[in-house]
């Protein structure tokens, strides 16, 4: 796999959802849908975050050597 860790985010939702699929209230769709939206936007934020250090880093590594 070539990013584990969304595999492993993913995948904790997954299984959180197929854990709420029976006992979940209806009224809770759309504070779940809200929830989960916020935490891949986190996340995509924070991926976001790290490629543009990484880039930098690469870019600016040549000045250090």
């Amino acid at each position: 796999m070539e990013h584990p860790p969304i595999a492993v985010f993913v995948n904790g939702i997954s299984a959180s959802m197929n854990d709420l699929r029976l006992y979940a209230p209806v009224s809770l769709k759309h504070i779940l849908a809200y929830e989960l939206v916020n935490g891949m936007q986190a996340v995509s934020n924070s991926l976001l975050q790290y490629s543009v250090v990484r880039v930098l880093r690469g870019s600016k590594s040549p000045l250090f050597l």
